[in-house]
């Protein structure tokens, strides 16, 4: 009863990318709520390949952008830096990691872990 009120609501969930299995899980026992990714934890991996201070102040734009044209400024930016870093954010969709992309009401800021 108390998931299916917040289902009705489409609630968006966050957590990290990194817990095997959990996506697939997500999914089937909640079918109809929407999932994003802990952009803390994201950066963490992406920072491991492209370790730029810059990144980190453009990735973290990108995520808090409330409309597309902000977030696509950021990625720009990201691109003319590095095309391997941008190719690397591309791979993730947008819509599972910034604001601009979501369609539903979120719980908490950037990283939200239950």
């Amino acid at each position: 009863m108390f998931i299916k009120k917040f289902v009705s609501l489409k609630l968006i969930f966050c957590y990290k990318l990194n817990l095997y299995g959990l996506l697939p899980a997500m999914d089937e026992l909640l079918p109809d709520v929407e999932h994003i990714f802990c952009v803390r934890h994201l950066y963490n991996n992406f920072r491991k390949k492209f370790p730029a201070k810059k990144f980190k102040e453009l990735m973290w734009r990108a995520a808090k952008a409330t409309f597309e044209n902000a977030f696509d400024d950021a990625m720009k930016e990201i691109k003319d830096i590095s095309q391997g870093a941008y190719d690397y954010l591309k791979l993730i969709p947008a819509m599972d990691w910034s604001k601009s992309k979501f369609s539903g009401m979120y719980i908490g800021f950037m990283c939200n872990n239950f």
